[in-house]
């Protein structure tokens, strides 16, 4: 019997390893100080697999995890994501259906993108009364007010953008970084440097697990990633980046900016345990079951 996708409890990051197929277990190979120390990663359990650098896997390992619904995030150095997953299993249509007809309709396709902006905020309220993120409540009113009164998805966006880059960003580095911090996201590492340079890196991970997670999400209602509100239409997993952003805010963020020196195999660990805290992945595929059959 298949678990459902919320009720999985493994999400791994992996350096420096080897992942292959072994009498039908998938294993990992690390090297340990005198001899390869070897590990079963338990997929039928799992959401995510983040391969970051120093690591293969075989075509075998890949087709199992594929069918087992896992989804394997590639990520760099910096942290940059590639995804892979099935798209041969069979899953529900009803939410494929509800999702691609709303968007497929001008006015119901903003109503979306608005739904989706409003659930991002109520999540990041929820980290607040959590204790675990700092951002005032004031901040997300005043943000709120402005996504209710947009008139169109060009304008959401350019609210989602400005929302980001030059508040919830800015708050954060003030809050982190100290007053005179003048943070800029910079996801290619191209000019920051010191602590900003070390907050860039772990939002880049940060984001890759959550973009992970999302896929997963999606996967499991069986709602195409082609079909985004806020990243734009040309992007075929922009989906995947709306989803994340849902979570992003209020969790990853707040996490990055604290985990900023702390090595990426330990604070990833971290996170992966705050998501599963804070029903984070519940979340996101409640709020597309809620957003794809219109309720």
């Amino acid at each position: 019997m298949e678990i459902l996708f919320t009720h999985r409890q493994e999400m791994l990051y992996l350096e420096h390893a080897r992942v292959r197929l072994e009498n039908d277990r998938v294993v990992y190979d690390m090297d340990g100080d005198k001899e390869a120390l070897r590990y079963n990663f338990p997929y039928k359990n799992a959401q995510v697999l983040m391969l970051g650098t120093g690591t293969s896997i075989t075509q075998a390992a890949m087709k199992k995890l594929s069918l087992e619904g896992v989804i394997v995030v590639f990520s760099g150095s910096e942290g940059l994501p590639f995804y892979m997953a099935s798209v041969s299993e069979y899953r529900p249509s009803k939410y494929a259906i509800g999702w691609i007809t709303q968007w497929l309709d001008t006015e119901t396709r903003m109503a979306l993108a608005q739904a989706m902006l409003v659930y991002r905020l109520d999540f990041t309220r929820m980290m607040i009364d959590a204790g675990l993120c700092p951002l005032k409540p004031s901040l997300l009113e005043d943000i709120g007010e402005r996504v209710h009164n947009a008139l169109d998805q060009q304008s959401l966006r350019g609210i989602e953008g400005e929302m980001m880059r030059n508040r919830i960003y800015k708050s954060y580095a003030r809050h982190y970084l100290g007053d005179n911090t003048a943070f800029v996201r910079d996801g290619g590492l191209e000019k920051s440097k010191g602590d900003e340079a070390a907050a860039n890196v772990a939002i880049n991970h940060g984001n890759s697990l959550a973009y992970g997670v999302a896929a997963g999400a999606l996967w499991s209602l069986g709602i195409p990633t082609a079909f985004p509100v806020l990243h734009g239409t040309t992007r075929n997993g922009g989906l995947i980046f709306d989803v994340a952003d849902l979570i992003k805010d209020g969790l990853v963020l707040p996490w990055a900016f604290e985990n900023r020196n702390v090595p990426i195999r330990k604070s990833i660990q971290d996170l992966r345990w705050l998501i599963k805290k804070h029903k984070a992945d519940k979340f996101m595929v409640e709020t597309l079951k809620t957003l794809a059959v219109g309720a």
